[in-house]
């Protein structure tokens, strides 16, 4: 894990959490969409479950669109997670629901 000494980019943060992801058996694909912003980074496929995660770093945050995408993603079944880590090193975890809700949990310390 990154101390709060070592500042992650946002690209690093995206390949730790691929590779943590593919060690616990995942299929991850990460996402580079050139005719379309706001598609969430990763898509991982875990136990038969399909997610949509996008990773964040420190204060950054989701732009209006990449908030409205997940949202559709919600809104169709699917399972759209955003990821951040804090400059603390803390790693919190929100599911966003069709219902335009969210839940958030911590993940790592």
């Amino acid at each position: 894990m990154y101390s709060r000494k070592h500042k992650i980019t946002e690209k690093q943060y995206i390949k730790t959490v691929k590779d943590r992801l593919q060690q616990q058996g995942c299929l991850v694909f990460k996402i580079t969409e050139r005719f379309r912003s706001g598609f969430p980074d990763l898509i991982v496929i875990c136990a038969g479950i399909v997610m949509f995660v996008e990773c964040k770093v420190g204060n950054n945050t989701l732009s209006s669109l990449q908030l409205n995408t997940l949202f559709h993603i919600a809104k169709a079944g699917g399972i759209a997670l955003l990821i951040q880590m804090s400059t603390a090193g803390v790693e919190t975890v929100v599911r966003i629901f069709p219902d335009g809700s969210i839940r958030s949990f911590k993940l790592f310390k």
